[in-house]
């Protein structure tokens, strides 16, 4: 199976969406540290909001989206449920770590290939 933690990358997107600050979380993880596809979709477009100064929450992130005609790809009822359930930010480092370790775990097993 390959390695993968969608509750972590959930919560991470949940967290940015919420109010965290993104500087810590984008500044260490890469697109491709996100498994599927719309993670990676949505984490791209965070970051595009980051990059302009554009603050990142619900509104802005599906406006981003629209724009990129990719709003339909992840679905604006997902987004919502991102934010629905959002854990604890203080716990944002230990997140990140579990995402990088689960990352380079996948990378290697497709390797493997």
């Amino acid at each position: 199976m390959i390695p993968q933690n969608l509750e972590t990358e959930r919560a991470i997107l949940g967290l940015l969406m919420t109010g965290h600050d993104p500087y810590e979380v984008i500044e260490k993880l890469t697109v491709m540290d996100f498994y599927p596809t719309s993670h990676q979709i949505i984490y791209n477009s965070m970051r595009d909001l980051f990059r302009k100064g554009v603050n990142i929450d619900i509104i802005t992130l599906t406006d981003n989206l629209k724009t990129q005609n990719k709003l339909e790809a992840v679905g604006i009822s997902y987004l919502t449920l991102l934010t629905s359930s959002v854990p604890v930010s203080y716990n944002m480092p230990d997140y990140i770590n579990i995402l990088k370790q689960t990352s380079y775990k996948r990378q290697v097993y497709l390797l493997t290939l």
